[in-house]
């Protein structure tokens, strides 16, 4: 593990450190909602102040404000940020590959250091396995599939042709002077057992944590998650499904065709959304049929269309 100095940390990033030990060790950068010891923790929201003393003691808080505990203060937050995880990747040890004696692979295939290929997994040809990633047990990865850097499988997926898993997410800070800095992504993305995704669909690693597809999951082709996104176990996606970053969802939902879901947007368990509906706001009890653009309740959205054709037949 590779450590930098609360000192140099700050001299990288243009900060200041406000009541910190400047000897303090630092190994990464970890999200508020899951926070880990002795790692940067970015805080740059009000929203999550009810979270600050559930922080690890260890941990250091990166701000663009006066908080009451030790921290980094920053005057661009993004910017700090984006340093941050980028300055941690660079540090990164390389770690060994282990590959198991049952697991077939193809002589076209590309494994990356430090990945693991357990037991009785297949890896087609043309297929790409980046460095430290995991492949569980009795998962099959399809011709041309791509998983980039610190991706890890459960047991027993199916990753089908030309599916792009891990790679960064659409995140870019706008500068002062209207330029876009990209924000080095530093999470991965974690697949639960059991799951399917289909071919040309692309999920995207997450800035800080993982994106999460939970187990039992199945995900049709074209389909799009977004970084940082969170879906629970047992969902069903057809094709097109699109979901943007930060979505929350429950376990045993349904997406019909093309339904598109806003960023930071939770939708509970056993919903079911029907083809084409835009999701805008959150429904976290869950439960619900939802439809339309902007989705509502079934029932809400097919009184709406009725008044409205009544409306035109006059």
């Amino acid at each position: 593990m590779t450590l930098i100095s609360v000192s140099a940390f700050v001299q990288a990033i243009n900060g200041t450190a406000v009541g910190l030990n400047p000897a303090h060790e630092l190994v990464g950068v970890a999200s508020v909602q899951n926070p880990k010891p002795h790692h940067v923790i970015p805080y740059f929201s009000d929203r999550y102040q009810s979270q600050l003393s559930a922080l690890p003691q260890t941990a250091v808080i990166l701000s663009t404000y006066s908080i009451d505990r030790p921290h980094i203060f920053v005057h661009n937050g993004q910017s700090a940020s984006a340093q941050a995880t980028q300055l941690f990747q660079w540090l990164m040890p390389d770690m060994p590959t282990i590959v198991d004696a049952t697991a077939a692979i193809h002589p076209s295939a590309h494994i990356g250091k430090g990945s693991v290929i357990q037991a009785n997994a297949i890896i087609e040809p043309g297929a790409v396995i980046a460095e430290r990633c995991v492949i569980g047990r009795g998962t099959r990865i399809a011709a041309n599939v791509s998983i980039r850097q610190s991706v890890r499988m459960g047991d027993n997926c199916v990753i089908r042709s030309g599916a792009v898993i891990g790679s960064d997410g659409f995140g870019y800070t706008t500068q002062a002077d209207g330029s876009h800095w990209f924000t080095p992504h530093q999470g991965g993305v974690w697949i639960g057992d059991s799951v399917h995704v289909g071919a040309l669909t692309t999920i995207d690693r997450g800035v800080l944590s993982d994106t999460v597809v939970g187990a039992g999951t199945k995900i049709d082709a074209h389909c799009h998650i977004a970084h940082n996104a969170v879906i629970g176990n047992d969902c069903l996606m057809a094709g097109g499904v699109q979901f943007a970053g930060s979505v929350t969802i429950g376990d045993r939902c349904v997406f019909a065709g093309q339904v598109a879901v806003k960023d930071h947007v939770t939708i509970g368990s056993d919903s079911v959304i029907l083809s084409r509906a835009g999701v805008t706001k959150s429904f976290p009890s869950g439960g619900v049929t939802l439809f339309g653009f902007p989705a509502q309740l079934h029932r809400d959205e097919m009184r709406f269309q009725a008044k409205v054709k009544r409306m035109v037949n006059k």
